[in-house]
């Protein structure tokens, strides 16, 4: 019986340190995500300190093609057109020593002659760039940096590190981005200590704003973001009374069916593109969508359907779809039942995930060892 409570004991700590990390993960993207909307707010109000070029903007090199230029997460440039500004925001960086090497020596690109700016031939003299992560991440690199000589020579000469970071000691929460460390730079004093406070509208995720950037979010990000969605492009189009054909039939009182594809093409109704006049990049990306409705299949938010006309106005009826390739077919529909209104959607989603991937290590664990 010990033994048991011991083995029992130790799958739930298990469990409990899956779902601080994905709840992390979550918390910490989110954060980014708010960051990336304060930053362009600031920067795009009239009288800021630099100009406000856009999000996500491709930046093209002069000297030689390039397959897929890379796109700052935001960029600004100085009112008289001399010096450019790339922001690179980072949610995590996570892998070993080698991988966060990677990250830091790929920002010296932007450096490099290149095309894009708000200018009247579209280049600008000089560029500085800025790494945005959290602060144990920038506490990381600059640890590399101590150890490193490429690192160091790049932190030193052309990459300032900035994190954000949140105060809730006394008075309304505030959120800013500080300074931490790398290169000097022409902005240094806007985000020098106590760093740049980010206004409280920013601390409010609304569909007027950014939820996606570049980056690929943490899984149940995505999750929940693409769950509201089908739901809010759905509203008017609920099913009633849905039977899904398996092994045994399930009933279901109501609930929505839609494919990756529809919404991906239905995406800019609720997501504002990345801002700039002259190119309609959307938010979020068709296979993150496809892979946030196999996510909520995994943990049985959706069910993977193939439709069976219903006769004489008789109840929807689908077959539950079990053969190989639906998880990766953008067409797939995907039949998503309702839930009650207090519902808690984060936290299911989270703890229902980290259940799903903590069986599928056990199983996987479990084949190894016979």
């Amino acid at each position: 019986m010990r033994a048991r409570a011991r083995r029992s004991l130790g799958k739930e700590e298990k469990l409990a340190a899956l779902i601080s990390s994905l709840d992390r993960d979550y918390q910490n993207y989110s954060d980014s995500v708010l960051i990336l909307n304060g930053l362009a707010d600031y920067f795009g109000r009239e009288g800021a300190p630099e100009r406000f070029v856009g999000i996500n903007i491709p930046l093209k090199r002069l000297d030689l093609p390039e397959k897929t230029p890379p796109r700052p997460d935001l960029l600004l440039q100085s009112w008289d057109d001399v010096t450019g500004f790339c922001l690179e925001l980072k949610w995590s960086l996570k892998g070993d020593d080698l991988v966060l090497k990677k990250e830091i020596l790929s920002t010296t690109r932007y450096s490099q002659p290149r095309s894009g700016w708000k200018t009247q031939d579209g280049r600008v003299s000089k560029v500085e760039t800025f790494l945005i992560a959290p602060r144990d991440d920038c506490n990381r690199l600059k640890e590399i940096g101590h150890t490193d000589n490429e690192v160091g020579q790049v932190l030193q000469r052309s990459l300032a590190l900035l994190s954000w970071d949140f105060s809730r000691t006394t008075g309304p929460e505030r959120l800013y981005v500080l300074k931490v460390g790398g290169a000097q730079s022409s902005m240094e004093q806007i985000f020098a200590p106590p760093g740049l406070e980010l206004g409280q509208s920013t601390l409010t995720d609304t569909l007027a704003k950014v939820l996606f950037y570049a980056a690929e979010p943490p899984l149940p990000y995505s999750m929940e973001k693409i769950y509201l969605f089908a739901n809010a492009i759905k509203a008017f189009e609920t099913l009633k009374d849905v039977e899904i054909m398996a092994r045994i039939r399930h009933y279901y009182k109501e609930g929505i069916l839609v494919t990756a594809r529809e919404l991906y093409t239905e995406q800019a109704s609720f997501f504002l593109p990345w801002e700039r006049a002259d190119q309609q990049i959307p938010q979020v990306r068709q296979n993150w969508i496809q892979k946030a409705l196999v996510g909520l299949a995994r943990i049985k938010l959706a069910i993977p359907v193939i439709p069976i006309q219903p006769l004489n106005g008789a109840r929807p009826v689908f077959l539950r779809v079990t053969r190989p390739g639906w998880e990766t077919d953008p067409s797939q529909h995907f039949f998503i039942p309702s839930r009650s209104r207090g519902f808690e959607l984060r936290y299911h989603i989270v703890s229902s995930y980290a259940r799903y991937k903590l069986h599928m290590e056990e199983r996987l664990s479990g084949g190894m060892s016979n």
